[in-house]
């Protein structure tokens, strides 16, 4: 007995969780970013600002578009019939929700500009077609394509960022789910809340530093030289606007700048509204009084001051968009505007983009199969052992045109490398063809082998030639 004590202080002690995150935060919501402008919800108006920005938008178009392209599969425990099945019946749900994979993963890759992204599991039973009780129609979203029993997935709705109210974490930092603030149609109305635990949901994160339940954006690190890029696009605008040579000077009495009551104030008023305005539209002039002193000199005058319109506006908004976009790894899409940088490390950049990408999509994945697979499995009894991996493609970026100089030069040599199917459709679609062009491949027959160049007769003695080397 007394040596059994010893152990189980020490269980005791291995098994509780003494120390916290050090993640700053204070009545549920998340404190820890030094920028007090990307705190909360200023964060979230933040992000989606430079979504919809003509740089941030670009980047997040660049980078989705070729997170679609990428094909999902689930790989079995292991090589047992009982886990190919298993693999079998997740492949099933994931094909057998209300909304398509695809549409799902749209949701999950605002990760991307707002660093997270909770999307709660609903579920469903799979007994085949399910009827309204009342109208008799089908129901699509109740209904299922299989009708054996078992619990699937019926959607996986996103929950907005900007409806999170705050984070209900543990003492020491685990998240245990989020509270929604869900806004009703008629402002009179007061706001609802409503828990949503985090067994219900899946939170993917773009990174998980400090357990932080929001994140990371991938305009966190642009956001500087956005804010500089915005800054300078505004006054370009002004300038162009004016179509001034500088700054705009009016040179009034003395009575009139120091003005501060009667007629006095209000002409002060009047000229700093007109100094403001001045802009070349459709309704452009300026009235001013032509009344002179006694030595004929103009009592009032607009000037300019040179200078302002001397910048080069478009160099640097090119460079502060650089810096943005490299932010992000995406300063690749500039090279071709610009035409600057050599192809080698234009190849280079990509393959960091692409090795960015592939990262992302990974940890989407995890989630999938450390959360969402294992929870439907324990629903329908089923041996988490058995538990499959959901695993994306990788997204892969070819030199087209060296590939196609290598097909071609073992074309000419009578290797038979477009007869493969399988290897048709993946060629194909590293060129951009469509569903339907790669679908085509599976009713075409290989070319008749017989009319085409071969080894022997390339080189009748067998084989190419020595040259000595």
């Amino acid at each position: 007995m007394t040596t059994l004590e010893p152990d189980l202080r020490l269980a005791a002690a291995a098994t509780r969780e003494l120390g916290v995150s050090g993640l700053k935060i204070r009545d549920g919501k998340v404190v820890d970013e030094w920028q007090k402008e990307l705190q909360g919800d200023k964060a979230l108006r933040m992000w989606r600002e430079i979504g919809d920005s003509p740089i941030g938008g670009a980047v997040l178009a660049v980078i989705t578009e070729r997170l679609r392209r990428s094909t999902w599969r689930v790989d079995p425990a292991d090589e047992s019939n009982e886990a190919a099945r298993v693999a079998v019946f997740i492949r099933e749900c994931m094909d057998d929700m209300s909304h398509s994979w695809s549409s799902g993963l749209d949701e999950r890759y605002t990760c991307l500009q707002y660093g997270w992204e909770l999307a709660e599991v609903i579920y469903k039973r799979r007994v085949g077609i399910v009827r309204d009780p009342v109208s008799g129609e089908w129901s699509p979203g109740l209904s299922s394509k299989y009708n054996d029993g078992r619990w699937g997935w019926r959607k996986m709705p996103t929950r907005a960022q900007d409806t999170r109210e705050r984070w209900v974490l543990d003492s020491t930092g685990g998240i245990q789910g989020m509270i929604q603030r869900v806004t009703p149609d008629s402002w009179m109305v007061a706001p609802e809340y409503r828990p949503l635990p985090i067994g219900k949901c899946l939170l993917f994160r773009t990174t998980q530093n400090r357990n932080n339940p929001e994140g990371r954006s991938i305009f966190r690190s642009g956001w500087t030289a956005y804010t500089a890029w915005k800054e300078l696009a505004e006054t370009q605008l002004v300038v162009a606007q004016r179509g001034l040579p500088g700054m705009p000077i009016g040179k009034v009495p003395a009575e009139v700048v120091e003005g501060t009551e009667g007629a006095a104030a209000a002409a002060n008023a009047q000229w700093n509204s007109t100094l403001r305005q001045i802009r070349a539209d459709d309704q452009a002039y300026v009235m001013i009084a032509s009344d002179r002193d006694a030595n004929g000199n103009p009592l009032y005058e607009i000037d300019m001051m040179a200078g302002i319109s001397n910048l080069d506006y478009i160099s640097a908004l090119t460079y502060w968009g650089q810096m943005m976009a490299m932010s992000v790894l995406a300063d690749v899409m500039m090279l071709g505007h610009q035409k600057i940088g050599t192809e080698a490390l234009a190849r280079t950049k990509l393959e960091m983009l692409v090795a960015s990408m592939n990262g992302l999509h990974d940890s989407i994945a995890d989630t999938f199969t450390r959360h969402a697979v294992p929870r439907l499995l324990v629903l329908n009894n089923m041996p988490l052992e058995l538990a499959p991996s959901l695993r994306p493609s990788p997204i892969e970026d070819i030199d087209t045109e060296a590939f196609a100089e290598g097909i071609n030069s073992l074309a000419n040599i009578g290797m038979p490398v477009l007869e493969n199917k399988a290897f048709n459709r993946w060629l194909l679609s590293q060129y951009g063809a469509p569903p339907e062009v790669l679908d085509a491949q599976d009713d075409i027959e290989p070319p008749d082998r017989s009319e085409m160049p071969s080894l022997r007769r390339a080189f009748p003695s067998g084989g190419p030639p020595d040259d000595g080397r």
